[in-house]
Parts: C-alpha cells; sequence; structure tokens
C-alpha cells in the first residue's frame, strides 16, 4: 500500500530480474480482472533483465485484491494478494 488519498488508496506491485518481459495482471476479491484500471512500467537493466511497477487506485471499503507477475512463457506464476482490513491493517500472503 502506497499512499491514501482521500476515499482512495493506492497499491503498488514491483517484481525485477525478468527475462523476457513480464505481464501484470490485477484481480479484485471476485478474481474479475481489473488490470484496466491500473498505470504499469516496465524498465530494462544494463544485463537485459526488466523492472516492472504497477499501481492500481482502489475505493477503501474493498479489501482484498491480487497482484499476478507472470512470464509470458510458459512457467509458474508468482502471484501476491493484499487483505486490507476495515481498520487498515495489511496482510500479505
Amino acid at each position: 500500500m502506497d499512499s491514501t488519498q482521500g476515499e482512495q488508496t493506492r497499491l503498488v506491485c514491483r517484481s525485477e530480474g525478468w527475462s523476457p518481459e513480464p505481464e501484470v495482471i490485477w484481480r479484485d476479491r471476485d478474481g474479475n480482472d481489473v488490470t484496466s484500471l491500473s498505470s504499469t512500467t516496465v524498465q530494462r537493466d544494463s544485463q537485459g533483465l526488466f523492472s516492472v511497477s504497477s499501481y492500481i487506485k482502489i475505493k477503501q471499503q474493498s479489501n482484498v485484491f491480487s497482484c499476478l507477475v507472470r512470464s509470458k512463457t510458459p512457467k509458474p506464476d508468482w502471484e501476491s494478494k493484499l487483505h486490507i482490513s476495515s481498520e487498515y491493517h495489511m496482510f500479505v500472503d
């Protein structure tokens, strides 16, 4: 969780060391793809590896989101889920 402004919270997902360039998928608590609401930046380092940073603005009453960063080639997926309670305690799976 990066910042909170008014009724919106910004969630950030970062990962590095990818080859080839990864894709980022955001899902809400029901598994719906909400990637279109996010903004993603990809950078390449001097070794040719990719780093990705993505953020999404959410309403504070929403409480479960997942960020999936995955290779475009068949490999296992890595997923991180963020659970936000009404008191804004954060739990990461």
